[in-house]
């Protein structure tokens, strides 16, 4: 999810925890409980971020190389294509997780 989706939707849900604040402690109470849960559910999102972009940059730095190789180097080629094969799988891992961390928030919210 991009970064300003993430941000409208934590405003969205401060502007109701905000409506609903007038309506007595506890719909007060399990809007703030609501938020903090889709907060911590949303930490393992954040801490994927860096590692996503460390492992693409190895990423196109392999193609980069692979580019610059001749047809006489295809060894060396098929060792790079592996490689960005496996980085192309370590994203995706990283990229279920973000995806796990994100539905994870979406509920812990909708259920308070």
């Amino acid at each position: 999810m991009p970064l300003h989706k993430k941000t409208a939707v934590t405003y969205t849900a401060l502007g109701a925890a905000l409506l609903l604040g007038g309506c007595g402690g506890s719909s007060e109470e399990q809007m703030q409980n609501s938020l903090e849960g889709a907060a911590e559910a949303e930490e393992e999102f954040a801490e994927q971020q860096q590692p996503m972009m460390d492992l693409h940059e190895e990423e196109q730095s392999l193609f980069a190389s692979m580019q610059e190789l001749s047809v006489e180097e295809m060894e060396e080629i098929e060792s790079q294509s592996e490689e960005a094969v496996s980085l192309a799988e370590d994203r995706e891992e990283h990229l279920e997780t973000e995806k796990e961390s994100i539905e994870s928030a979406y509920e812990e919210f909708q259920q308070g």
